[in-house]
């Protein structure tokens, strides 16, 4: 089986020399110039799709309801063909993945793309949704919020909480938006700051609303020639809120863009279609990538709106950072994994009324039980509701290394691959 290591190294290659063939054409029609990139673009997502699924890759063509005609669009089924051309109109819960291509993305070009881009959430408000999205859903909530859909559905989520997690809804509806540069940015750095520069150019102010600027307006994932950057939507690139609701929104990096377009590709079909988690290897590597934009909403007597915080990065920094780290659970003190093995056995922890626990963490070293809860939660594998701990993860698993304990999810087996090639001892499990 072809995993994604072997095939993000041949379709980046195989993307490197066409487009230094394309580009050795000299040709100067724009329409042409479009068209070759554009069929670039659609061979190398019909050598990521799998058989026996029927999703089709067409250009030019547009969402039922909008206006806009999009690139390059991976779509389930039959669509609506437009008379005497080969372009197509297709409804909105039928489009997969939308991608703007471009040749070169220079300042206006991103502009351009991200507009085109901008406004297709307005298309999606009346779709139905799926088990699939809902799971997705349920997976980038964890992640991203800590929370469990319970508490979601509960309304018990503070402001950044809440606010985070109807964008994370929303884009469980939403298809896979990505923006394709073939040429353009010399650096990673002077991406950053043009697109910086334009959301600058584009802020409310008390006596001007601009809208068209929060979470869901912005691609998953903008490529310019080896620069990426990405959304950690949990979806599948993820970061957590932190204790001041701030939400690493976006982040930039330099390495393989390729691998980076197969795992946001693959991971939505894996949720539709349940695809074997055999493709994504190992799963062993944490690829690098640096913060760029980080998000929080915010609501006062004058003001309410996302504000965001650019995070700046010299080019000395981006450039050293690329160095791929190995993946590894959670290591856990003394204290969690106690916890961890009660809550393997009942379900559920009541950590207000055990005074027993209480006096625990305190003699472990813990200066109150809230320290303990709030440093437990932030592991992401429990999470606290009411009075509760309960488990954040669908299949828990503690594994004993050198001494030390760990525990992470294991529900697509990453753990056990991580078990395999340390060779360590399996310890409490839940499924």
């Amino acid at each position: 089986m072809i995993t994604i290591d072997t095939l993000s190294d041949l379709l980046g290659a195989f993307v490197d020399s066409q487009n230094k063939v394309l580009d050795a054409l000299n040709i100067k029609h724009p329409t042409t110039i479009g068209t070759m990139y554009e069929g670039l673009s659609k061979d190398v997502l019909q050598s990521a799709l799998f058989k026996g699924i029927d999703l089709r890759i067409i250009t030019n063509s547009f969402i039922k309801g909008c206006d806009t005609e999009f690139d390059v669009m991976i779509v389930e089924g039959e669509g609506e063909q437009i008379p005497h051309t080969d372009r197509f109109w297709y409804p909105a819960n039928q489009v997969l993945v939308v991608v703007q291509v471009k040749k070169t993305l220079y300042g206006k070009d991103l502009k351009d793309s991200f507009a085109n881009l901008q406004f297709i959430v307005d298309q999606y408000n009346d779709v139905k949704s799926e088990p699939w999205m809902n799971k997705m859903f349920v997976d980038s909530l964890r992640g991203v919020c800590g929370k469990t859909l319970v508490a979601y559905l509960k309304n018990d989520l503070n402001l950044y909480e809440d606010t985070v997690s109807q964008s994370l809804r929303n884009e469980s509806y939403l298809p896979l938006r990505i923006v394709w540069g073939y040429n353009g940015f010399s650096s990673e750095h002077s991406l950053r700051e043009s697109f910086v520069k334009f959301l600058s150019e584009n802020l409310s102010t008390e006596d001007k609303k601009i809208k068209g600027f929060g979470p869901n307006n912005f691609p998953n994932m903008i490529i310019c020639d080896e620069y990426t950057i990405l959304k950690m939507d949990g979806m599948p690139f993820i970061a957590p809120l932190d204790n001041n609701g701030w939400w690493t929104f976006l982040t930039t990096s330099h390495y393989n863009k390729m691998r980076f377009l197969l795992e946001s590709l693959w991971t939505r079909l894996s949720y539709k279609y349940s695809l074997p988690q055999d493709i994504f290897g190992e799963d062993l590597q944490k690829e690098p990538a640096t913060v760029f934009l980080r998000i929080r909403y915010k609501r006062d007597e004058n003001t309410e709106g996302w504000e965001y915080d650019y995070w700046p990065a010299s080019d000395k920094q981006l450039n050293d950072n690329y160095e791929v780290e190995e993946w590894k659970p959670v290591e856990l003190d003394k204290v969690q994994f106690s916890v961890l093995q009660v809550l393997s056995r009942k379900g559920l922890v009541n950590w207000a009324e055990d005074k027993e626990l209480h006096e625990y963490v305190i003699k472990e070293g813990y200066s109150s039980i809230e320290e303990f809860i709030s440093k437990f939660c932030a592991t992401r594998l429990v999470c606290c509701e009411g009075n509760y701990i309960k488990y954040l993860t669908d299949e828990c698993v503690c594994v004993c290394c050198s001494g030390i304990w760990y525990a992470a999810d294991n529900k697509d087996n990453r753990l056990m691959n991580w078990v395999m090639k340390h060779g360590v001892k399996i310890g409490g499990r839940k499924s």
